[in-house]
């Protein structure tokens, strides 16, 4: 009866030996998988953080450009003031010089 217990704790030992090694390589893989999962995940998340930076920099020159649009149509419409106040003017500075011209040589 000894050698039978003694058989049955050998082969015990040699099952628990057996699942140890099991359960190491289990542990492995789960490690693997994990740190495969990980990476996947970063490369994810880089390129989404990538795509967010391109889109906020397209945004950006959108919103620069609409304001430079603005101030474009802003100075025309100022320049389109002035010259038409330059216009206005001209016939007064015609009509100035034209008496003063005038003046001169009528005098003479």
């Amino acid at each position: 009866m000894s050698k039978d217990i003694l058989q049955s704790i050998v082969q015990t030992e040699v099952e628990a030996d057996k699942i140890i090694g099991q359960s190491a390589e289990e542990a492995r893989q789960v490690v693997s998988e994990a740190e495969r999962q990980s990476k996947l995940l970063s490369e994810r998340i880089m390129q989404d953080a990538e795509k967010k930076a391109r889109q906020m920099v397209l945004d950006a020159e959108k919103s620069t450009q609409q304001e430079i649009e603005s101030f474009r149509i802003q100075v025309e419409k100022e320049c389109g003031e002035i010259r038409r106040k330059a216009g206005e003017k001209m016939n007064d500075a015609v009509d100035f010089i034209l008496g003063r011209v005038i003046k001169v040589h009528g005098n003479s």
